[in-house]
């Protein structure tokens, strides 16, 4: 697990983003894409809230945590793309 979650973290950019596919991190590290998604989610919940996003829908998410902002995670999950056609 340990070296899951440092070959995430080699793998930020200098935004905090996930630069890779998780698929190339399971086959350079001979692993299930599965395994890798489920340390990718721990290394998720660490400071500062949304590190390792693979990108700026999923960073926002990320930072939103608790019930109270479940109009928030709705409208960024269903309407974040349109809000950027226009």
């Amino acid at each position: 697990e340990q070296n899951i979650a440092e070959e995430i973290i080699w793998n930020l950019d200098e935004n905090g983003y996930l630069a890779i596919d998780t698929i190339l991190i399971s086959d350079h590290l001979g692993i299930s894409e599965d395994e890798v998604e489920r340390i990718l989610f721990l290394v998720q919940k660490l400071k500062p809230a949304g590190i390792a996003a693979r990108n700026l829908q999923e960073c926002l998410i990320l930072q939103l945590k608790g019930e109270g902002y479940k109009t928030h995670k709705n409208i960024i999950n269903n309407l974040f793309f349109i809000m950027f056609l226009y």
